[in-house]
């Protein structure tokens, strides 16, 4: 695998234009045969990923940490307010049905207390309307009795004047008023027979 390899980077080498590449001189370059250029290559190495480490993986791996933390932050917040917004959601259905209840409670009253006014009218009118027929009736009774008292005096005064022309003479007001009143009363009990 490492003469493959080779053979690749010498290709590469010869076709960078930088001139011939020998085969040994692009081995001993990568791989040196001095161990003190090892050591320095191992070293430089070494330095190079502790320079790596501390510039770019440690603040890599605390910006990915904190984007970790933030984004498990986000989801609890979610949950949490998914939470929230459920709970929400079922008091709001609650709060709907009390309402619905309420609503068919103050209906239901105000049909009760409609039909309770309805009645007390009806009652009120009822009792109006059987006063007004007892006065109408009151009333008639008492124009009645003013047209028969007022009949009975239209009759007095024919009565005389027919008796002094029957008799010619002066009637005496006590001979007239017995005579009045027993022709009335004749009369009155002829209707009521």
């Amino acid at each position: 695998m490492i003469p493959n390899l080779t053979k690749s980077l010498f290709a590469i080498f010869a076709s960078s234009g930088e001139g011939a590449v020998d085969k040994d001189d692009l081995v001993s370059k990568l791989f040196p045969t001095n161990p003190w250029d090892v050591v320095i290559q191992i070293s430089a190495f070494v330095i190079l990923l502790l320079i790596v480490f501390f510039i770019a993986y440690k603040p890599v791996r605390k910006l990915l940490q904190r984007r970790s933390e933030y984004v498990e932050g986000q989801i609890t917040s979610a949950e949490e307010a998914n939470k929230v917004a459920q709970a929400a959601a079922s008091k709001k259905e609650e709060t709907i049905e009390e309402g619905k209840k309420e609503a068919a409670r103050i209906v239901k009253e105000a049909k009760e207390e409609a039909s309770k006014e309805a009645t007390r009218i009806i009652a009120e009118a009822k009792d109006e309307a059987t006063k007004r027929r007892i006065r109408a009736d009151e009333e008639i009774e008492e124009a009645k009795e003013a047209s028969l008292q007022e009949v009975k005096e239209n009759i007095v005064d024919v009565a005389l004047a027919a008796s002094s022309k029957v008799l010619e003479r002066e009637v005496s007001k006590e001979d007239n008023e017995r005579l009045i009143s027993d022709f009335v009363d004749s009369v009155y009990r002829g209707e009521e027979e």
